[in-house]
């Protein structure tokens, strides 16, 4: 399955050059992955909110930062899991405990 997010971007690679069509394909794929388990999970709206969190953690990483597909899609399910209230902060489990 091809998302629509990246369909535009392989329009625009030069054949020529297969490292970032690798990085795109290997982007989309775990993308595409956190998409579907979080669609099966709690429905599309849910999902759409989870891949928009996906490309916010994604375009803010560092330009030098070596791409690990799999953080991004921790850092954004993390951030999915605390806007519904799922995940209690490290301050908030530090006072409960005092």
């Amino acid at each position: 399955m091809t998302l629509a997010i990246f369909s535009h971007a392989f329009e625009r690679i030069d054949q020529a050059d297969a490292g970032c069509q690798q990085i795109i394909r290997e982007a989309e794929a775990e993308l595409g992955a956190f998409h579907l388990s979080v669609r099966q999970l709690y429905g599309e709206e849910v999902a759409r909110r989870a891949c928009h969190l996906w490309l916010e953690e994604l375009t803010s990483l560092a330009p030098e930062t070596t791409m690990c597909w799999r953080s991004v899609t921790i850092a954004a399910a993390s951030r999915l899991a605390q806007s519904f209230g799922f995940v209690r902060s490290l301050e908030d489990s530090a006072e409960s405990s005092s």
